[in-house]
């Protein structure tokens, strides 16, 4: 039995057809498809579960009033000791079975700098902020607050 070259020509024609209607077919489906995830991901229902952008206004308007409430209680632990000497940040040494927190806090009375606290203290910014603001004196407590 003998197939002629005619017949090899009408089979790969027929199966070229048969691929390309198959191939029609999944890029419909595929678009069926996408459009009904496209809908999914637009909808309101999705689009309400959301999350809403983070708005830290509150928190610094807070964070603002417990600065001032600070500030002005440290003016008036000031304004309420005029007259208190402080001591030489040179001359303050630590005492024998003094917690680092209670030597900054002599340091910062005697008018340390930030930079003292955390290099003497092993105490970081933050914290040298915070003793320098509550235990400064008058000049260094403004000092310490501006920065």
């Amino acid at each position: 039995m003998y197939i002629d070259d005619a017949f090899w020509q009408y089979s790969l024609l027929l199966a070229n057809a048969l691929l390309l209607g198959a191939a029609a077919l999944v890029i419909v489906r595929l678009r069926r498809e996408l459009h009904t995830m496209r809908e999914f991901w637009t909808s309101p229902a999705m689009a309400a579960m959301q999350p809403e952008p983070y708005d830290d206004r509150d928190l610094r308007r807070m964070f603002d009033r417990r600065l001032t409430m600070l500030q002005k209680y440290v003016e008036q632990q000031v304004a309420a000791r005029p007259n208190m000497v402080a001591e030489s940040p040179a001359a303050v040494a630590p005492r024998s079975n003094e917690l680092p927190v209670e030597y900054a806090t002599r340091m910062a009375r005697a008018g340390a700098s930030e930079d003292d606290l955390v290099r003497g203290c092993g105490l970081n910014k933050g914290e040298a902020q915070l003793l320098m603001r509550l235990h400064a004196g008058r000049t260094s407590a403004t000092q310490a607050i501006t920065h």
